[in-house]
């Protein structure tokens, strides 16, 4: 009798974990997809970044997403705020770009410029 009301209770419990892992939003998807490509980008890579919060504006109409995305070069002292333009392409994958960066003294917080 107790094995069936354990395995009554374990049957309603699994249905909760599953909904507590549910899909990311398109702002979170956007968010994620962005921060994995600019880890792995050629021109990043070899900075040695720590990669931080991405955050992403999504267009109400249009296809470019504006996103402002923090990381650290500890081996210069530097926190570095990149702002990123992301382009819907007609294939349906997003080509991005850096269109600025802004670089401060990670102990004093003094405005740098940008080594990288």
């Amino acid at each position: 009798m107790r094995l069936l009301l354990f395995a009554a209770l374990a049957a309603l419990l699994v249905p909760a974990a599953a909904l507590a892992a549910k899909a990311p939003t398109q702002k979170q998807y956007t968010e994620q997809l962005l921060k994995k490509e600019m880890m792995s980008s050629a021109q990043l890579k070899p900075l040695g970044l720590k990669w931080g919060v991405v955050s992403c504006v999504l267009p109400k109409n249009g296809n470019v997403v504006h996103c402002t995305v923090h990381a650290s070069a500890p081996k210069a002292q530097e926190n570095i705020v990149f702002k990123v333009r992301e382009t819907l392409t007609q294939e349906g994958s997003m080509k991005w770009a850096i269109t600025s960066d802004a670089c401060s003294d990670s102990k004093t917080g003094q405005k740098l410029s940008c080594s990288g």
